[in-house]
């Protein structure tokens, strides 16, 4: 029993570096946003990717082969978009935690 009311917003971890962090909580507001954005990063480079390969055929049948090479070069270009999307699901995800160089300007106003 402790004489006093351990506040958890009040409470950090330290890193092995030294570093203390502290659990921040995630909303479901922000967790759908998130969502969102990736759902959206993701429409929009297949929609970018259908339409460069779709103007490299038609330039193909349309102009021909010199255009229909040049043109798939947009194509080639807006290939790694594609990408965007899992990285930012992967490594964009809002975080638990936050991180502190020096002691949180709140952390002395709490109760105890």
């Amino acid at each position: 029993m402790t004489p006093f009311r351990v506040d958890p917003a009040r409470l950090y971890d330290v890193r092995a570096d030294g570093t203390a962090e502290t659990c921040v909580p995630v909303t479901e507001a922000q967790l759908l946003r998130h969502r969102l954005l990736v759902r959206r990063c993701w429409v929009g480079a297949v929609l970018l990717n259908a339409g460069a390969m779709g103007a490299s055929a038609m330039a193909a049948a349309v102009l021909g082969w010199g255009a229909a090479a040049r043109v798939a070069l947009l194509a080639l270009a807006a290939m790694p978009l594609l990408a965007v999307a899992p990285l930012l699901a992967r490594f964009g995800t809002p975080a638990g935690r936050r991180a502190w160089r020096r002691r949180p300007p709140d952390f002395g106003s709490g109760s105890g």
